[in-house]
Protein backbone atom coordinates (compact mmCIF):
# COMPACT_ATOMS: atom_id res chain seq x y z
CA UNK A 1 0.00 0.00 0.00
CA UNK A 2 1.20 3.29 -0.81
CA UNK A 3 2.61 5.90 1.76
CA UNK A 4 2.35 8.66 -0.65
CA UNK A 5 -0.05 11.04 1.15
CA UNK A 6 -0.96 12.54 -2.75
CA UNK A 7 -2.51 9.00 -3.16
CA UNK A 8 -5.94 9.14 -1.43
CA UNK A 9 -7.99 7.45 -3.83
CA UNK A 10 -9.21 4.01 -4.29
CA UNK A 11 -10.83 2.51 -7.64
CA UNK A 12 -13.52 -0.33 -7.69
CA UNK A 13 -14.30 -1.80 -11.10
CA UNK A 14 -15.80 -5.24 -11.68
CA UNK A 15 -17.38 -7.49 -13.96
CA UNK A 16 -14.92 -7.30 -16.65
CA UNK A 17 -15.85 -11.15 -18.00
CA UNK A 18 -12.58 -11.76 -19.61
CA UNK A 19 -13.53 -15.41 -21.61
CA UNK A 20 -11.32 -17.46 -23.52
CA UNK A 21 -9.89 -18.15 -26.94
CA UNK A 22 -13.01 -20.42 -28.28
CA UNK A 23 -15.57 -17.81 -26.68
CA UNK A 24 -14.28 -15.51 -29.16
CA UNK A 25 -13.53 -18.48 -32.11
CA UNK A 26 -15.70 -21.21 -31.32
CA UNK A 27 -15.17 -22.29 -34.94
CA UNK A 28 -17.59 -24.51 -37.28
CA UNK A 29 -21.33 -22.88 -37.62
CA UNK A 30 -20.82 -21.25 -34.12
CA UNK A 31 -21.46 -17.37 -33.31
CA UNK A 32 -18.82 -15.69 -30.90
CA UNK A 33 -20.25 -16.02 -26.99
CA UNK A 34 -17.84 -14.44 -25.06
CA UNK A 35 -19.01 -10.75 -23.24
CA UNK A 36 -15.24 -9.00 -23.53
CA UNK A 37 -13.84 -8.47 -27.03
CA UNK A 38 -12.42 -5.86 -28.91
CA UNK A 39 -12.65 -2.67 -29.09
CA UNK A 40 -13.84 -2.99 -25.57
CA UNK A 41 -10.79 -5.43 -23.96
CA UNK A 42 -8.34 -2.23 -25.53
CA UNK A 43 -10.89 0.25 -23.87
CA UNK A 44 -10.21 -1.56 -20.82
CA UNK A 45 -6.65 -1.92 -21.17
CA UNK A 46 -6.02 2.05 -21.81
CA UNK A 47 -8.51 2.63 -18.59
CA UNK A 48 -6.11 0.21 -16.82
CA UNK A 49 -3.25 2.48 -18.50
CA UNK A 50 -3.67 5.55 -16.76
CA UNK A 51 -4.86 3.42 -13.63
CA UNK A 52 -0.96 2.94 -13.86
CA UNK A 53 0.34 6.33 -14.77
CA UNK A 54 -1.88 8.05 -12.02
CA UNK A 55 -0.70 10.08 -9.40
CA UNK A 56 -3.26 10.05 -7.02
CA UNK A 57 -4.63 6.07 -7.12
CA UNK A 58 -3.63 4.09 -4.24
CA UNK A 59 -5.45 1.34 -4.75
CA UNK A 60 -7.44 -0.74 -7.66
CA UNK A 61 -10.14 -3.11 -6.35
CA UNK A 62 -11.51 -5.57 -8.71
CA UNK A 63 -14.93 -6.61 -7.37
CA UNK A 64 -15.29 -10.15 -9.12
CA UNK A 65 -15.82 -11.43 -12.44
CA UNK A 66 -12.40 -10.79 -13.78
CA UNK A 67 -12.35 -14.64 -15.76
CA UNK A 68 -15.62 -16.14 -16.65
CA UNK A 69 -15.93 -19.84 -16.76
CA UNK A 70 -19.65 -19.53 -16.48
CA UNK A 71 -20.13 -18.23 -20.03
CA UNK A 72 -19.36 -21.35 -21.71
CA UNK A 73 -21.69 -23.54 -23.87
CA UNK A 74 -23.54 -27.07 -22.28
CA UNK A 75 -21.74 -28.93 -24.96
CA UNK A 76 -18.16 -27.92 -24.23
CA UNK A 77 -15.75 -28.70 -21.18
CA UNK A 78 -15.55 -26.07 -18.47
CA UNK A 79 -13.49 -22.78 -19.54
CA UNK A 80 -9.88 -23.30 -17.75
CA UNK A 81 -9.07 -19.89 -16.16
CA UNK A 82 -5.30 -20.53 -17.88
CA UNK A 83 -7.38 -20.91 -21.52
CA UNK A 84 -8.45 -17.12 -20.29
CA UNK A 85 -5.63 -15.63 -19.36
CA UNK A 86 -3.70 -17.23 -22.52
CA UNK A 87 -6.51 -15.65 -24.68
CA UNK A 88 -5.15 -13.48 -27.48
CA UNK A 89 -8.16 -11.06 -27.10
CA UNK A 90 -7.07 -10.58 -23.17
CA UNK A 91 -3.17 -10.30 -23.36
CA UNK A 92 -3.02 -6.48 -23.17
CA UNK A 93 -5.46 -6.58 -19.59
CA UNK A 94 -3.12 -9.43 -18.32
CA UNK A 95 -0.23 -7.29 -19.26
CA UNK A 96 -1.47 -4.27 -18.00
CA UNK A 97 -2.55 -5.91 -14.53
CA UNK A 98 0.95 -7.48 -13.66
CA UNK A 99 2.61 -3.64 -14.39
CA UNK A 100 0.42 -2.33 -11.97
CA UNK A 101 0.52 -5.19 -9.49
CA UNK A 102 4.29 -4.63 -9.37
CA UNK A 103 3.82 -0.74 -8.72
CA UNK A 104 5.59 -0.31 -5.98
CA UNK A 105 2.75 3.05 -5.36
CA UNK A 106 -0.88 1.29 -6.32
CA UNK A 107 -1.84 -1.78 -4.41
CA UNK A 108 -3.85 -4.16 -6.57
CA UNK A 109 -7.29 -5.75 -4.89
CA UNK A 110 -9.61 -8.85 -5.73
CA UNK A 111 -12.36 -10.03 -4.66
CA UNK A 112 -14.02 -12.97 -6.13
CA UNK A 113 -17.26 -12.55 -7.98
CA UNK A 114 -19.66 -15.58 -9.13
CA UNK A 115 -18.63 -16.42 -12.61
CA UNK A 116 -14.65 -16.93 -10.82
CA UNK A 117 -15.76 -18.12 -7.09
CA UNK A 118 -13.42 -21.28 -8.03
CA UNK A 119 -10.13 -19.05 -8.35
CA UNK A 120 -7.45 -19.72 -5.67
CA UNK A 121 -5.08 -17.89 -4.00
CA UNK A 122 -2.65 -20.17 -5.49
CA UNK A 123 -3.34 -19.09 -9.15
CA UNK A 124 -3.84 -15.48 -8.84
CA UNK A 125 -0.17 -14.92 -7.04
CA UNK A 126 1.40 -16.78 -9.83
CA UNK A 127 0.14 -13.94 -12.32
CA UNK A 128 -0.17 -11.34 -10.34
CA UNK A 129 2.89 -11.95 -7.02
CA UNK A 130 2.17 -8.65 -4.77
CA UNK A 131 -1.71 -9.07 -5.59
CA UNK A 132 -4.44 -9.00 -2.35
CA UNK A 133 -6.36 -12.00 -3.12
CA UNK A 134 -9.90 -11.15 -1.13
CA UNK A 135 -10.84 -15.29 -1.04
CA UNK A 136 -13.81 -17.24 0.29
CA UNK A 137 -14.04 -16.39 3.95
CA UNK A 138 -16.45 -17.97 6.21
CA UNK A 139 -19.68 -19.24 4.03
CA UNK A 140 -17.40 -18.17 1.00
CA UNK A 141 -18.17 -14.58 1.60
CA UNK A 142 -15.41 -12.65 0.03
CA UNK A 143 -15.57 -9.06 0.66
CA UNK A 144 -13.10 -5.87 1.83
CA UNK A 145 -13.84 -3.56 4.72
CA UNK A 146 -11.40 -0.36 5.27
CA UNK A 147 -12.41 3.29 6.00
CA UNK A 148 -16.58 2.64 6.74
CA UNK A 149 -16.31 1.37 3.26
CA UNK A 150 -17.10 -2.48 2.31
CA UNK A 151 -16.99 -3.32 -0.78
CA UNK A 152 -17.93 -7.37 -2.84
CA UNK A 153 -18.99 -8.56 -5.76
CA UNK A 154 -22.68 -8.51 -4.24
CA UNK A 155 -23.98 -12.21 -5.49
CA UNK A 156 -24.05 -13.60 -1.72
CA UNK A 157 -27.15 -11.63 -1.80
CA UNK A 158 -28.78 -13.12 -4.96
CA UNK A 159 -30.37 -16.51 -4.40
CA UNK A 160 -29.43 -18.18 -8.11
CA UNK A 161 -25.63 -17.33 -7.95
CA UNK A 162 -24.45 -17.11 -4.18
CA UNK A 163 -22.14 -20.57 -3.19
CA UNK A 164 -24.43 -23.28 -2.51
CA UNK A 165 -22.56 -26.18 -0.84
CA UNK A 166 -25.55 -27.89 0.29
CA UNK A 167 -27.54 -28.75 -3.11
CA UNK A 168 -25.21 -30.84 -3.95
CA UNK A 169 -22.52 -31.31 -1.06
CA UNK A 170 -18.92 -31.21 -1.68
CA UNK A 171 -19.12 -28.27 -4.09
CA UNK A 172 -19.85 -25.07 -4.14
CA UNK A 173 -21.50 -24.22 -8.09
CA UNK A 174 -24.65 -22.64 -8.06
CA UNK A 175 -27.35 -23.41 -10.00
CA UNK A 176 -26.59 -20.11 -12.19
CA UNK A 177 -23.74 -21.70 -13.15
CA UNK A 178 -25.91 -24.14 -15.49
CA UNK A 179 -28.61 -21.78 -16.80
CA UNK A 180 -25.65 -19.48 -17.93
CA UNK A 181 -23.93 -22.36 -19.22
CA UNK A 182 -27.20 -23.41 -21.45
CA UNK A 183 -27.75 -19.56 -22.24
CA UNK A 184 -24.55 -20.03 -23.78
CA UNK A 185 -25.33 -22.65 -25.92
CA UNK A 186 -28.26 -20.72 -27.09
CA UNK A 187 -26.05 -17.32 -27.64
CA UNK A 188 -23.65 -20.05 -29.76
CA UNK A 189 -25.60 -21.71 -31.99
CA UNK A 190 -28.01 -18.57 -33.00
CA UNK A 191 -26.12 -15.75 -31.83
CA UNK A 192 -28.88 -14.23 -29.50
CA UNK A 193 -26.46 -12.23 -27.23
CA UNK A 194 -28.51 -11.91 -24.48
CA UNK A 195 -27.03 -11.79 -21.16
CA UNK A 196 -27.89 -14.54 -18.92
CA UNK A 197 -29.01 -12.15 -15.94
CA UNK A 198 -31.50 -10.50 -18.01
CA UNK A 199 -32.89 -13.54 -19.22
CA UNK A 200 -32.90 -15.03 -15.67
CA UNK A 201 -34.91 -11.80 -14.63
CA UNK A 202 -37.33 -12.42 -17.45
CA UNK A 203 -38.16 -16.33 -15.97
CA UNK A 204 -38.15 -15.45 -12.85
CA UNK A 205 -40.96 -12.84 -13.12
CA UNK A 206 -43.30 -15.01 -15.75
CA UNK A 207 -42.84 -18.81 -13.08
CA UNK A 208 -42.98 -16.91 -9.73
CA UNK A 209 -45.46 -19.78 -8.38
CA UNK A 210 -43.85 -21.21 -5.42
CA UNK A 211 -41.86 -23.38 -4.01
CA UNK A 212 -40.36 -24.93 -7.31
CA UNK A 213 -39.52 -21.82 -8.63
CA UNK A 214 -35.83 -22.73 -9.41
CA UNK A 215 -37.00 -26.35 -10.95
CA UNK A 216 -39.16 -24.56 -13.23
CA UNK A 217 -36.95 -21.55 -13.92
CA UNK A 218 -34.23 -23.77 -15.43
CA UNK A 219 -36.14 -26.16 -17.48
CA UNK A 220 -37.81 -23.34 -19.23
CA UNK A 221 -34.68 -21.60 -19.81
CA UNK A 222 -33.00 -24.66 -21.05
CA UNK A 223 -35.87 -25.31 -22.87
CA UNK A 224 -35.65 -21.45 -24.63
CA UNK A 225 -31.86 -22.67 -25.48
CA UNK A 226 -33.13 -25.49 -27.55
CA UNK A 227 -32.08 -27.87 -25.08
CA UNK A 228 -33.89 -31.47 -24.10
CA UNK A 229 -34.36 -32.94 -20.18
CA UNK A 230 -32.13 -35.56 -21.62
CA UNK A 231 -29.29 -32.84 -22.97
CA UNK A 232 -26.10 -33.48 -21.29
CA UNK A 233 -24.17 -30.36 -19.89
CA UNK A 234 -20.48 -31.29 -19.73
CA UNK A 235 -18.64 -30.67 -16.65
CA UNK A 236 -15.34 -32.77 -17.10
CA UNK A 237 -14.98 -33.10 -13.00
CA UNK A 238 -15.22 -29.87 -12.45
CA UNK A 239 -15.92 -28.66 -8.81
CA UNK A 240 -16.45 -32.30 -7.67
CA UNK A 241 -19.57 -32.81 -10.30
CA UNK A 242 -19.43 -35.95 -12.43
CA UNK A 243 -17.87 -36.06 -15.87
CA UNK A 244 -21.50 -34.86 -17.32
CA UNK A 245 -24.66 -34.19 -15.88
CA UNK A 246 -28.49 -33.86 -17.81
CA UNK A 247 -30.75 -30.95 -17.83
CA UNK A 248 -33.02 -33.17 -15.73
CA UNK A 249 -30.41 -34.25 -13.43
CA UNK A 250 -29.02 -30.53 -12.92
CA UNK A 251 -33.05 -29.50 -12.15
CA UNK A 252 -33.45 -32.82 -9.86
CA UNK A 253 -30.40 -31.31 -8.16
CA UNK A 254 -31.67 -27.65 -7.17
CA UNK A 255 -35.04 -27.81 -7.03
CA UNK A 256 -35.83 -27.27 -4.06
CA UNK A 257 -33.41 -23.96 -3.97
CA UNK A 258 -36.58 -21.70 -3.28
CA UNK A 259 -37.11 -23.43 -0.08
CA UNK A 260 -33.36 -24.22 0.88
CA UNK A 261 -31.90 -20.70 0.20
CA UNK A 262 -32.92 -18.78 2.99
CA UNK A 263 -32.28 -21.22 5.65
CA UNK A 264 -28.96 -21.80 4.23
CA UNK A 265 -27.35 -18.30 3.34
CA UNK A 266 -24.68 -16.71 6.07
CA UNK A 267 -26.59 -12.87 4.83
CA UNK A 268 -29.67 -13.28 7.19
CA UNK A 269 -31.43 -13.06 3.79
CA UNK A 270 -34.66 -14.34 3.65
CA UNK A 271 -35.39 -16.86 0.36
CA UNK A 272 -38.09 -13.44 -1.29
CA UNK A 273 -34.83 -11.20 -1.05
CA UNK A 274 -32.53 -13.40 -2.60
CA UNK A 275 -35.50 -13.52 -5.53
CA UNK A 276 -36.08 -9.82 -5.39
CA UNK A 277 -32.22 -8.95 -5.27
CA UNK A 278 -31.62 -11.55 -8.35
CA UNK A 279 -34.40 -9.54 -9.95
CA UNK A 280 -34.11 -5.71 -9.27
CA UNK A 281 -30.48 -5.16 -7.95
CA UNK A 282 -29.10 -4.89 -4.68
CA UNK A 283 -29.52 -2.10 -3.34
CA UNK A 284 -31.86 -3.92 -1.07
CA UNK A 285 -29.07 -5.78 0.35
CA UNK A 286 -27.12 -2.82 0.84
CA UNK A 287 -30.36 -1.45 3.38
CA UNK A 288 -30.96 -4.39 4.69
CA UNK A 289 -27.58 -6.09 5.45
CA UNK A 290 -25.38 -2.85 6.22
CA UNK A 291 -27.51 0.40 6.47
CA UNK A 292 -30.16 -0.84 9.13
CA UNK A 293 -27.18 -2.47 11.51
CA UNK A 294 -25.25 0.68 10.80
CA UNK A 295 -22.65 -1.79 9.83
CA UNK A 296 -21.06 0.27 7.24
CA UNK A 297 -21.76 3.50 5.79
CA UNK A 298 -20.24 2.93 2.51
CA UNK A 299 -21.49 0.21 0.31
CA UNK A 300 -19.66 -0.83 -3.01
CA UNK A 301 -21.08 -3.92 -4.93
CA UNK A 302 -20.41 -4.82 -8.96
CA UNK A 303 -23.01 -8.43 -10.24
CA UNK A 304 -25.94 -7.16 -11.22
CA UNK A 305 -24.30 -5.12 -14.44
CA UNK A 306 -26.00 -1.33 -13.88
CA UNK A 307 -24.07 1.40 -12.62
CA UNK A 308 -25.50 3.27 -9.72
CA UNK A 309 -24.92 5.42 -7.07
CA UNK A 310 -27.33 6.67 -4.45
CA UNK A 311 -27.12 8.61 -0.96
CA UNK A 312 -29.59 7.81 1.81
CA UNK A 313 -30.92 9.63 4.80
CA UNK A 314 -31.72 6.62 6.93
CA UNK A 315 -33.95 5.04 4.61
CA UNK A 316 -34.87 7.82 2.04
CA UNK A 317 -32.83 7.98 -0.81
CA UNK A 318 -30.97 11.54 -0.59
CA UNK A 319 -32.44 14.22 -3.40
CA UNK A 320 -30.70 15.13 -6.36
CA UNK A 321 -30.92 18.78 -5.54
CA UNK A 322 -28.77 19.12 -2.68
CA UNK A 323 -26.42 16.45 -2.86
CA UNK A 324 -23.77 18.77 -3.27
CA UNK A 325 -23.97 20.93 -0.35
CA UNK A 326 -25.01 18.12 2.42
CA UNK A 327 -23.55 14.61 3.25
CA UNK A 328 -25.54 11.41 2.91
CA UNK A 329 -25.75 9.27 5.96
CA UNK A 330 -25.25 5.95 3.50
CA UNK A 331 -24.01 5.55 -0.12
CA UNK A 332 -24.98 2.72 -2.26
CA UNK A 333 -22.54 2.43 -5.34
CA UNK A 334 -22.55 -0.38 -8.42
CA UNK A 335 -19.15 -0.60 -10.51
CA UNK A 336 -21.20 -1.81 -13.36
CA UNK A 337 -19.73 -3.72 -15.68
CA UNK A 338 -17.54 -3.78 -19.23
CA UNK A 339 -18.82 -6.13 -21.62
CA UNK A 340 -19.43 -5.04 -25.16
CA UNK A 341 -23.72 -5.51 -24.75
CA UNK A 342 -23.29 -2.81 -21.99
CA UNK A 343 -23.47 0.53 -23.42
CA UNK A 344 -21.42 2.55 -20.84
CA UNK A 345 -18.20 1.07 -18.92
CA UNK A 346 -18.33 2.37 -15.89
CA UNK A 347 -16.35 2.06 -12.67
CA UNK A 348 -16.63 3.85 -9.22
CA UNK A 349 -13.57 6.20 -7.54
CA UNK A 350 -13.58 6.96 -3.29
CA UNK A 351 -11.61 9.77 -1.84
CA UNK A 352 -11.52 11.16 1.65
CA UNK A 353 -10.47 14.73 1.35
CA UNK A 354 -11.11 17.56 3.56
CA UNK A 355 -13.30 16.17 6.58
CA UNK A 356 -15.58 14.49 3.57
CA UNK A 357 -15.83 11.09 2.41
CA UNK A 358 -16.32 11.16 -1.27
CA UNK A 359 -18.07 8.46 -3.65
CA UNK A 360 -17.83 8.97 -7.31
CA UNK A 361 -19.57 7.29 -10.06
CA UNK A 362 -17.42 7.97 -13.65
CA UNK A 363 -18.04 6.58 -17.23
CA UNK A 364 -14.92 5.56 -19.29
CA UNK A 365 -15.31 7.04 -22.93
CA UNK A 366 -13.78 5.69 -25.92
CA UNK A 367 -12.13 8.78 -26.41
CA UNK A 368 -10.55 7.76 -23.09
CA UNK A 369 -12.46 11.01 -21.38
CA UNK A 370 -13.32 9.77 -17.87
CA UNK A 371 -16.97 11.58 -17.44
CA UNK A 372 -17.72 11.97 -13.97
CA UNK A 373 -21.66 11.02 -13.81
CA UNK A 374 -22.44 11.49 -10.07
CA UNK A 375 -20.77 12.22 -6.68
CA UNK A 376 -21.86 12.05 -3.10
CA UNK A 377 -20.20 12.08 -0.23
CA UNK A 378 -20.33 11.56 3.82
CA UNK A 379 -18.90 13.60 6.47
CA UNK A 380 -15.84 11.71 8.30
CA UNK A 381 -16.15 10.96 11.72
Amino acid sequence: MSTNNARTKRIFISDLHMGDERGLKPGGNLYPYVWLYPPRTDMLADFLQTILESADVKELIILGDLFDQWVCPSDFDPTLYQQVVEASQNLRIIEMLKRIDAHDEIALYYVLGNHDMLLDKQFMTSLFPNIHFIGPGANYWSRIQVDGITAEHGNMFTMFCSPDTWSHPGSRLPLGFFISRVVAYKNAVTGDGTNFLDILAHFISDLFKGPELAKDVFEAIAQDSGLELTSMIRMNNLDSFPPQLTVQQVSDIYGKLFVTWGKNTPTGLNSLDGVICEMIGLARAAQEVYFQKNLSPIVVFGHTHKYMLDGYLLEARFPDSISELLPCKYIYANSGTWINHHPNCTYVETEIKDGKHYVRLYQYLDSGEKKKLKERFIDVK
